[in-house]
C-alpha cells in the first residue's frame, strides 16, 4: 500500500477457488441446422491469479471474487499469499508455470520478468482495455513500462494522505500559536519537552515522535527544500540525489538541533508497528506526521480521547523554512500494485481475452463498485447515482486486495470517510516536494545494500551528533565515490527518460 499495501502482513497463504456460473448463450437458426451445442450455456473461462494480500477469505465467503465470476463468467483461481510473494511468485516463473494474472512487487521484480520474456507486451491489447485507456494518465502508464514497452498494468496511486498533528491543548497550555514556520516548530518541540505542557508537574514528554526510520520527518526535510535520503527529485531542472544535496546537511543540522534539546523521542529511530501513534495517543508527544486516518477515524479517536478527554490535535497544512512552504514530500511514480500477464497468453486467445476483460472490469463500472464498496443493497446503496454505505461495510476490509488496477482514491475516501472528507481533502491539495523514485531500478554492478547501510548510520550519527555537521561535505565525497552515486543518479535518469517522467 502506499506501502500501505503490504503492511500486516503474516505468515500464510489463502487459495481461493471459485467455481464459475454460466449464462445463457442465444440460440442460432432452426432446430434442423442448428450446432449440437447452440442453446447451451458457455463454459467458464478458466483462470488463475496470484497476488499478494492478506485476510482474504476462503471462496465460499469471498462474496466479492463470486459476484466477479457470475458478471465474467470465469472460473478464477486466485491465491492470495501473505508471506514470502516474491520468492513463492519467482519459484512459480523459475519453474515454467507461471499464473495467468498475478502481482508483482517492485520495479526490479518487474524489470527482471521483462528482461527474461516472461511479461505480455499490453501496448498491444489497449482496445480491449476501454476503461483503462480512458481513465489512466500517461503517468499511470509510465509505471508499468520497462525499455518503453507497457508490460504491467499499474494500479493507479493512492492520494497524498500525511499531514503534520500537533496537541492544541498543549499549545494553548503555553500560550503558543500554531507553527507556521520551522523555528516555530523547533520552538513548540523544545517547549513540550521542557514546560510540562500536560500539567502532571513531570518532565515525561517530548516534542516530536516518529515511526522508524527517516520517513517521518519528511515535513522537516521539505521544509529546507529536499526529501528523505536516498530519493530522487528535481532541482533547477535536474535530477537530484537527495542525500548529497546541501539542503540535506541544512535539515540534518535542524534535526541535531532539535535532538540536542532532547525534544525527540529517544527512540525515534527505533520505534515499531504503531508504537509511536501510541506514545502519541498516551501524551507522551506533541507532534505527530502520520496518515490522517491515525488521528481521525473513529477508532483512533476514541483511543486518545479514552487517556485524556481533553486532548485536541490540530492539523497543520505547510511549514515555511528556507526551502519553501510545503508538507512533506510524495513520490509520482509509486503504486501500491502491478499486475503482470503471463506471456504463454498469447497462444490462448480466449484466455487473453478474459484476463483482460476482468482487468477492465475492476477499473470502472459495475466491476469498479463491487471491489470498492462491496454488493449493492448489503454493502452500499445507490441515492441519486452517488454512493453511499452501509453498516455492513465493515464486512468489505479486504476488498483493498482485489482492487487490481487501483482506484480514484480522492473519489473513493470522501465516500468511505465522508464525515471526515474535510482531512482527505485537506491531505490531498497540500504543496509536497514531488520525487521519482519507485520506479528507478538498482544499477547493475552495484551493492545497494552496502549503499544504504552506509547511508543511514552516517545520516544518523549526523542527528546524534556523533559526526559534527561540518563533516558532511566528507560523507558527501565517501559516498560519491565509494558507493558511485553518479551511477545511480544516471539510471534514474535513463529510467525516467524511458518512462516519460523526464524529457
Amino acid at each position: 500500500m502506499h506501502k500501505r499495501w503490504m503492511s500486516g502482513l503474516m505468515a500464510g497463504a489463502v487459495l481461493i477457488m471459485a467455481a464459475g456460473c454460466g449464462t445463457s448463450g442465444s440460440q442460432q437458426g432452426s432446430a434442423s441446422t442448428a450446432s449440437p451445442d447452440a442453446g447451451k450455456p458457455k463454459e467458464p473461462v478458466k483462470l488463475s491469479m496470484l497476488i499478494s494480500g492478506n485476510g482474504v477469505p476462503p471462496a465460499d465467503k469471498n462474496f466479492i471474487l463470486q459476484q466477479m465470476k457470475k458478471d465474467l463468467n470465469a472460473n478464477i483461481e486466485l491465491t492470495a499469499i501473505e508471506a514470502e510473494y516474491d520468492t513463492q511468485l519467482n519459484v512459480k516463473m523459475a519453474g515454467g508455470t507461471p499464473p495467468d494474472l498475478f502481482a508483482i512487487n517492485g520495479v526490479i521484480n518487474e524489470t527482471n520478468y521483462a528482461k527474461q520474456g516472461l511479461l505480455l507486451d499490453l501496448s498491444k491489447y489497449l482496445d480491449k482495455l476501454p476503461n483503462i485507456k480512458r481513465l489512466y494518465t500517461e503517468q499511470d502508464f509510465n509505471k508499468g513500462k520497462v525499455d518503453g514497452k507497457l508490460v504491467t498494468i499499474p494500479a493507479r496511486s493512492y492520494a497524498p494522505s500525511d499531514l503534520l498533528f500537533i496537541r492544541q491543548d498543549w499549545l494553548d497550555k503555553l500560550g503558543l500559536p500554531v507553527p507556521k514556520t520551522i523555528e516555530d516548530i523547533k520552538k513548540a518541540a523544545i517547549a513540550f519537552t521542557n514546560n510540562d505542557p500536560d500539567g502532571n508537574g513531570k518532565k515525561d514528554t517530548y516534542g516530536l515522535t516518529s515511526g522508524a526510520g527517516l520517513g517521518n520527518f519528511r515535513f522537516i526535510f521539505s521544509a529546507f527544500g529536499t526529501s528523505t535520503p536516498g530519493d530522487y527529485m528535481m532541482k533547477d531542472g535536474k535530477l537530484a540525489y537527495t542525500s548529497i544535496m546541501p539542503e540535506m546537511q541544512k535539515a540534518l543540522e535542524f534535526l541535531h538541533e532539535l535532538q540536542s534539546a532532547g525534544a525527540l523521542d529517544p527512540e525515534i529511530l527505533a520505534n515499531k508497528a504503531i508504537q509511536h501513534r501510541e506514545k502519541a495517543y498516551k501524551g507522551q508527544a506533541g507532534m505527530l506526521y502520520t496518515h490522517w486516518s491515525d488521528m481521525y477515524k473513529d477508532e483512533n479517536m476514541a483511543q486518545i480521547l479514552a487517556v485524556n478527554p481533553n486532548a485536541k490535535w490540530t492539523a497543520i497544512e505547510t511549514i515555511t523554512g528556507p526551502g519553501g512552504t510545503y508538507m512533506g514530500t510524495y513520490d509520482v511514480t509509486n503504486t501500491p500494485m502491478r499486475t503482470g500477464l503471463s506471456k504463454s497468453l498469447e497462444k490462448n486467445p480466449e484466455k487473453l481475452d478474459k484476463a483482460l476483460e476482468l482487468l477492465d472490469y475492476v477499473t470502472d463500472g459495475k466491476g469498479a463498485q463491487l471491489v470498492l464498496y462491496g454488493i449493492e443493497g448489503t454493502h452500499h446503496k445507490m441515492e441519486n447515482g452517488k454512493v453511499t454505505i452501509l453498516p455492513a461495510i465493515t464486512e468489505t476490509n479486504f476488498a483493498f486486495n482485489m482492487q487490481f488496477t487501483g482506484r480514484d482514491d480522492l473519489a473513493y475516501l470522501k465516500v468511505k470517510f465522508a464525515k471526515h472528507s474535510a482531512y482527505v481533502e485537506m491531505a490531498s491539495r497540500v504543496p509536497r516536494i514531488l520525487t521519482y523514485s519507485s520506479i528507478v531500478p538498482v544499477p547493475q554492478g552495484v551493492n545497494a545494500g552496502d549503499k544504504g547501510t552506509f547511508e543511514f548510520e552516517e545520516i544518523v550519527k549526523f542527528i546524534y551528533g556523533k559526526t559534527p555537521i561540518s563533516d558532511f561535505p566528507k560523507f558527501v565525497d565517501t559516498l560519491t565515490k565509494n558507493y558511485n552515486i553518479p551511477l545511480y543518479i544516471q539510471t534514474a535518469e535513463d529510467t525516467l527518460k524511458s518512462t516519460g517522467y523526464l524529457k
